[in-house]
């Protein structure tokens, strides 16, 4: 088969619609449609029910048992290509919610301690990267919210107590505070998840429209520089946050659910990335263990 070919095929099943595959690919609708039938002719099947007034087509039973052979052909491709360009050297895809680039220490150690590796980190939400692991196109995830699925392995790694922070004295000498105690109009907020916006519901502040909302980490930090702001974090986003400036950090009473993150991988992840991903669950142990995580992954 043809690489071409099947790749052109699961563009057609991603979007549905051959106008669309060519579009995705940049190609003619012609060349879209000459080359499902090079791949129907090869493999002696029928893929793609051919309807006219249709906007979608549809797969065929043969079209629908093909996507897994397609998807492992194409990641066997993938493979050859990464051996051929790589010269022996390994890489790893590391994918993370944006939450949890507070690993960041982990991966700069990997890279200073392992220069015969390349690392590709990414941010995305959770269902980005479970559909990477899935398709192992990512070596490994880490992430807030679980996702059921038989194609991954899922490991939790840490369990973690929420606090508040401001660049201000905004509780004299108490170091220990309830949100409702706090000023909702100074408040900074993102939606840690759905366990912790429940809890957010039972406040008195809930009804009160917060000073700013954000839905990347990183923004917390720049809007805590207005007098008497605060924000509701994680307790590794707020150490993460004390090692790039002055912070203070006030234990939260009655806070949310502990936050808990895991780490994910494929069941049956490719054959050449296997020594790099328990290179990477080595490091992760020995990080774990100096910020109060599980090591038994």
């Amino acid at each position: 088969m043809k690489q071409e070919d099947v790749s052109t095929f699961l563009a057609i099943v991603e979007t549905r619609s051959i106008s669309k595959a060519a579009e995705k690919l940049f190609l003619s609708q012609a060349a879209v449609s000459q080359r499902l039938k090079s791949l129907e002719k090869e493999i002696g099947v029928t893929l793609i029910e051919r309807k006219k007034g249709f906007k979608t087509v549809q797969l065929t039973s043969y079209g629908n048992q093909f996507i897994d052979i397609a998807e492992r052909w194409s990641a066997l491709c993938q493979e050859t290509e990464e051996m051929k360009n790589k010269s022996g050297r390994m890489s790893m895809t590391i994918a993370c919610n944006d939450s949890l680039a507070t690993y960041m220490p982990l991966f700069k150690y990997i890279a200073k301690e392992e220069p015969g590796i390349d690392l590709d980190i990414r941010t995305l939400d959770s269902g980005e990267i479970y559909d990477l692991v899935e398709k192992r196109e990512a070596d490994a995830g880490l992430l807030l919210n679980v996702i059921s699925s038989a194609q991954v392995d899922i490991k939790p790694i840490l369990r973690e107590s929420y606090v508040i922070i401001s660049k201000f004295d905004i509780a004299g000498d108490r170091k220990e505070v309830s949100a409702d105690d706090m000023d909702p109009e100074k408040e900074i907020v993102l939606q840690w998840g759905p366990e912790y916006m429940r809890w957010r519901e039972t406040l008195k502040i809930h009804p009160f429209s917060p000073h700013v909302r954000v839905n990347r980490m990183s923004m917390i930090i720049d809007f805590l520089d207005e007098p008497e702001t605060w924000a509701i974090v994680p307790r590794t986003v707020a150490d993460h946050f004390a090692s790039q400036t002055d912070i203070n950090v006030l234990e939260l009473k009655g806070g949310p659910p502990d936050r808990e993150s895991c780490l994910i991988v494929h069941v049956n992840p490719r054959s050449t990335q296997q020594k790099a991903i328990d290179m990477f669950t080595v490091y992760l142990k020995h990080y774990l263990a100096g910020i109060g995580g599980s090591t038994n992954i």
